[in-house]
């Protein structure tokens, strides 16, 4: 297990990252269902402007959207800011198990249809079963991949080594995983 988990949703409340060593993996708090004050979010969304600003250090997202409800406003506002800023991204869609697969299916396509996606940039998963574990590894992989071919072309070097999360400047700095519907790691403040 990577970090714990709340069944409350909005426990996120700081940008965590976790060290991998090859890259960081950047835990950001929801947007979506989390019942927190309207100061609380407003905070939130100051921290993922100032997380977002650094956009050379990002070299993918990973969107987690809950695949049993439409997408949100602020879902489709997320999307359209990575669009807009060119950060590639993945929509992981969450929960895939408390669907029938013709239920899934369908969601996936109007899931697709309203944040104008194609069906192969999203990837239903499920914590229960282990659905999409294998694709979201490997598209971390090929994130991964990319970033050091691209690190190695620049520099003709590989990669600097990781050496402090908050200075670390290589090109595969952090893959963020955006998280929409509260479910992620417990922070302490």
């Amino acid at each position: 297990k990577l970090a714990k988990t709340s069944r409350e949703p909005g426990r996120t409340r700081l940008v965590n990252y976790f060290d991998f060593g090859e890259f960081l993996l950047a835990d950001l708090p929801g947007y979506g269902f989390a019942r927190v004050s309207a100061a609380e979010k407003k905070r939130w969304g100051q921290l993922l402007d100032a997380f977002f600003e650094k956009k050379e250090r990002l070299a993918h997202v990973l969107v987690l959207l809950d695949c049993r409800h439409d997408p949100t406003a602020d879902d489709v506002q997320m999307i359209a800011y990575l669009h807009a800023h060119a950060i590639p991204f993945t929509a992981v869609l969450t929960k895939a198990d408390k669907l029938s697969r013709m239920k899934l299916k369908e969601h996936i396509t109007a899931i697709a249809a309203d944040l104008y996606l194609g069906a192969g940039n999203l990837i239903p998963t499920s914590a229960e079963t282990r659905q999409g574990r294998e694709e979201v590894l490997e598209r971390i992989a090929c994130v991964l991949a990319c970033a050091r071919d691209a690190g190695t072309a620049e520099t003709g070097t590989e990669p600097e080594e990781n050496e402090d999360n908050e200075e670390y400047e290589g090109p595969e700095a952090a893959v963020a995983a955006g998280v929409p519907e509260g479910r992620s790691p417990e922070t302490s403040e």
